[in-house]
């Protein structure tokens, strides 16, 4: 899938986690699910993140490949490993690494839609998809049109009480 899916993929599981209660909302915690939506592409040099982090997009894709390691259970457990490590050294909020872990694992479950699939029980080297789409395709931005358009009815529902509350009485039954 390509990053802007992945965003919106990843607005998508934060809204179902808070739903759920498993994260608790906040900005911190949507900002670090949508960079850990994009994150696993750090294995590709041409990704959101690899742009931004060249020099190690660049060695991560030597040794793993796209779609390799950061694109497996191994990478999850990991990335929460080590964020609640840091939780503990430092006075990294919880809810950011739990943010950051669920929207990491948007973004394998995302591209498990995909022909292309993901390696989940890396190392083996299998891949396992639906093949649902073709990245950059028109399944994609179907589903990804979708995707959106359930988040902005989950936001809306969540926030259009609180936004509403500061209207004058009449203007108030609109948003409601």
């Amino acid at each position: 899938m390509l990053a802007r899916s992945h965003l919106v993929v990843a607005a998508c599981a934060y809204a179902g986690a808070v739903q759920s209660g498993l994260l608790q909302g906040g900005t911190g915690a949507i900002v670090a699910c949508l960079l850990g939506g994009l994150a696993p592409d750090i294995d590709h040099p041409s990704s959101r993140f690899g742009r931004w982090l060249p020099l190690t997009s660049g060695v991560v894709t030597g040794i793993t490949g796209h779609r390799g390691a950061t694109h497996s259970l191994v990478a999850v457990a990991a990335v929460l490993g080590f964020g609640y490590w840091l939780t503990t050294q430092s006075t990294l909020p919880l809810p950011w690494v739990l943010g950051f872990t669920v929207g990491w694992a948007s973004h394998l479950l995302a591209d498990g839609l995909t022909y292309g699939g993901v390696p989940w029980l890396w190392p083996l080297r299998r891949r396992y998809g639906l093949g649902l789409m073709r990245t950059g395709g028109a399944g994609e931005a179907v589903f990804t049109t979708l995707a959106l358009m359930g988040f902005g009815a989950w936001a809306w529902g969540r926030f259009a009480p609180w936004l509403s509350s500061g209207l004058p009485p009449g203007l108030r039954h609109l948003l409601a």
